[in-house]
């Protein structure tokens, strides 16, 4: 791998327009509403009582939000034991772009950890709160990033080619051998980043750009 490889980060033009205050306070708002409705939803999770929810959320207008909840919880209850794959607050980096594009695709609720507060929120909603009563500070957050998950979408990917190969570290946040870096295909990055808006690239037309004939099929 090059010293200098090209990276590429799967984003939203409204999570770069932010102010780094606005992103702390998304930030804050998401981990709120995540750890409320994990005490909501982790007695089925845990209890293997998950499925008496399905019947409740499977719905004709949006047939995935059990699929998505379960994804959810899965992953943060990876994370809750430890599993480094899935922490959050790092930034990540791939080497692939169609997996750009299916980050940036996923990136309307502001990131991973929007994502995963508004599925279990889209769950919740349907469910009509049962046994669960937000307080007014957090249903304020709530207003936030349920706000921001269903404002239009403008998913965006940016290409970095300045990011030593001395700043990345494995998904894991592990350090890399120089036979690792080649095989690897995503990375968290140390160091400071900055973005600029205006060098970020709308997904649609940087996957134009593409050669989809390397792409998986899944991806297409």
């Amino acid at each position: 791998m090059s010293k200098y490889p090209t990276l590429y980060h799967g984003t939203s033009f409204r999570t770069l327009e932010m102010t780094a205050e606005e992103r702390a306070q998304m930030r804050k708002d998401c981990n709120a509403m995540i750890d409320s409705l994990w005490q909501y939803f982790e007695p089925f999770h845990s209890g293997g009582k998950i499925y008496d929810l399905e019947p409740k959320l499977t719905i004709d207008n949006n047939p995935r939000i059990f699929i998505n909840l379960c994804n959810a919880l899965n992953i943060i209850n990876a994370e809750k034991i430890g599993n480094k794959l899935y922490d959050l607050g790092d930034f990540y980096v791939t080497n692939l772009d169609f997996k750009a594009v299916s980050y940036a695709s996923r990136s309307f609720a502001f990131g991973e950890i929007g994502l995963r507060a508004y599925r279990m929120y889209e769950a919740i909603r349907e469910l009509k709160f049962e046994n669960w009563s937000p307080s007014d500070e957090l249903a304020k957050s709530i207003e936030r990033v349920v706000a921001f998950a269903e404002a239009p979408e403008r998913p965006a990917v940016y290409v970095f080619k300045d990011i030593s190969t001395e700043n990345l570290l494995s998904e894991d946040g592990e350090k890399l051998s120089d036979i690792e870096l080649k095989y690897e295909d995503c990375f968290r990055v140390t160091g400071e980043i900055i973005m600029d808006p205006a060098k970020a690239i709308p997904v649609k037309q940087f996957a134009d750009s593409c050669d989809k004939r390397k792409w998986p099929p899944c991806y297409w």
